[in-house]
Parts: structure tokens; sequence; C-alpha cells
């Protein structure tokens, strides 16, 4: 499994890419994964993942951005654990984590409150 060093660099990734604001704070979003999703949490339905994360979510105080931005760092971590392998190089996990997060077009969610 990737430690938090290897999440905080692929949060630069997003940042660099432009998906993500470069003034988002984000090991928040990463306790809150590892805290409150299962531990195989890569092994969950989307849908499933995304009602608890936007749930988590609608508790936190920021604009827009900020909110769309937790969103998209709390997928980005769920993949880079699902295609995680420890017997590759750190930049070939993140190329593959980048990839698959563009497939599945996490870098398009956005925050809308779950709370109307």
């Amino acid at each position: 499994m990737p430690n938090i060093k290897d999440h905080l660099l692929f949060d630069v990734i997003l940042k660099w890419e432009g998906i993500i604001s470069d003034k988002t704070k984000t090991e928040k979003v990463h306790n809150f994964i590892d805290e409150r999703i299962p531990r195989h949490h890569y092994d969950l339905d989307d849908d499933l993942t995304e009602v608890m994360v936007r749930s988590w979510t609608d508790k936190r105080s920021g604009d827009q951005v900020t909110l769309t931005d937790y969103i998209r760092v709390a997928f980005g971590h769920l993949v880079i654990d699902e295609t995680w392998d420890k017997n590759e190089p750190l930049i070939f996990n993140l190329r593959k984590a980048l990839s698959l997060f563009k497939r599945r077009r996490f870098n398009t969610k956005k925050y809308k409150s779950s709370m109307i």
C-alpha cells in the first residue's frame, strides 16, 4: 500500500495537471479516507464511495473550489490504493493512477451538496 507521502505526491501531480488548486490543503482528506472508509476501499463501488465522500465533504467548510478539490483528492487516494504495485517504481505507480483517475473521469467531479 502507498504511504501518506505517496498520496501527497499524487496530490502534487493533480495540482500540476490543474485538476486541483495549488492552495488546497489535502492531508485531512487522506486522514478521512484512511480512518473512515474500509481498509480495502478500492473494492467499493464508485457510487457508494461517492456517497461516503460527499457526506464527509458536506460537513467541511470551504468554497466550491476547495470542496471540489476534496472530492477529487479522495478519489485520487482511492485510485492510487487500487493501482499500487509495490514491485513497480514510484513513477510508474503514479502514472498508472493518473491514467485511471482520468479514465474514470474523476478529474471532472464537482462538489454539490448532498444535503438538499
